[in-house]
């Protein structure tokens, strides 16, 4: 009976430690099956965060060597003989412009108040409508003239800047308007077509037909019920589908435009985690003047 009391006894603590070694198997399986999951989804997200990060950074080297090719495609142009010819003509041809649209402001005066004068003879029974109308339309005629003098003396004044940016620093004296393109700053150009559904910064909806369409620049900056602040806030994507805000700078000047640059770089240069860094830009041509619109990431609610 002994015998068999501590063989019983010996059976029952062999079973307790075989339960209790079942148990902390199951406990470590347990364990280690949590610790799994959680490298795993861990995993998932480092790799997916990765894949964004490689997006982006594609897209930013796709830009720069864009920008590379442009400009060797300059310097291989400037490296002919016809460079220094070009450089006097382009000097001559600014010259020229800046002396037609004084030319044609003073035309303008002139016809505006000949316009004044002329709707008060008709008031007075001393003019017909017909010369109201002739006058007037000589008006419109030399404003069209002014815009179209604008626009080419800013085609002259972006050609200036490049030439001077990259091998002809003399440029600068024909024209206190000539400045650096603002590639200069080491933030990469875009074209206007790369952004699509360009809209409000607060809404969700697809602009109108016309107002935000792929290519298409951003209604203009004097509509103030579309301005925060000083400047124009636009909300568009990107062909990858990422979301970025635009921020609108008329570039009136070169004054206008060295603002701009000093902005961007100080942005550009603080490294923190509340600050936005300026990502890419594009230029719009406008009537008035060119617009700068600076692009930013989108951060919802920010």
């Amino acid at each position: 009976k002994r015998a068999v009391g501590a063989e019983r006894d010996a059976f029952r603590a062999a079973v307790d430690a075989a339960a209790k070694a079942a148990f902390e198997i199951e406990s470590r399986i347990a364990h280690v099956e949590a610790v799994l999951s959680l490298s795993s989804a861990g995993v998932r997200t480092g790799l997916l965060a990765a894949c964004d990060n490689v997006k982006r950074k594609s897209g930013q080297l796709r830009l720069l060597q864009r920008t590379v090719i442009e400009r060797k495609n300059l310097l291989a142009a400037l490296a002919s003989p016809s460079a220094e010819s070009r450089t006097a003509a382009l000097i001559a041809e600014i010259r020229a412009a800046d002396d037609q649209a004084s030319d044609l402001h003073d035309e303008v005066d002139d016809a505006t108040n000949e316009l004044r004068k002329a709707e008060r003879g008709l008031t007075r029974g001393r003019s017909t409508p017909e010369e109201v109308q002739a006058v007037s339309e000589r008006v419109a005629k030399v404003q069209a003239a002014v815009r179209e003098a604008q626009a080419r003396r800013r085609r002259l004044l972006a050609e200036a800047s490049a030439l001077a940016t990259s091998t002809i620093p003399e440029l600068r004296a024909a024209s206190i308007d000539i400045a650096s393109p603002l590639g200069a700053v080491g933030v990469p150009e875009r074209d206007m077509s790369a952004y699509i559904n360009i809209r409000s910064l607060d809404s969700d909806e697809a602009a109108p037909a016309g107002a935000g369409a792929a290519g298409s620049a951003p209604p203009d900056a004097t509509s103030a019920a579309s301005s925060r602040g000083t400047h124009v806030i636009r909300r568009a994507e990107l062909d990858t589908g990422e979301s970025v805000v635009l921020k609108g700078y008329p570039l009136h000047d070169a004054r206008a435009r060295a603002a701009l640059e000093r902005e961007i770089r100080l942005v550009n240069d603080i490294n923190h985690d509340a600050v936005i860094r300026v990502s890419a830009f594009a230029i719009a041509t406008g009537d008035a003047a060119d617009m700068a619109w600076v692009e930013l990431p989108y951060a919802p609610g920010g």
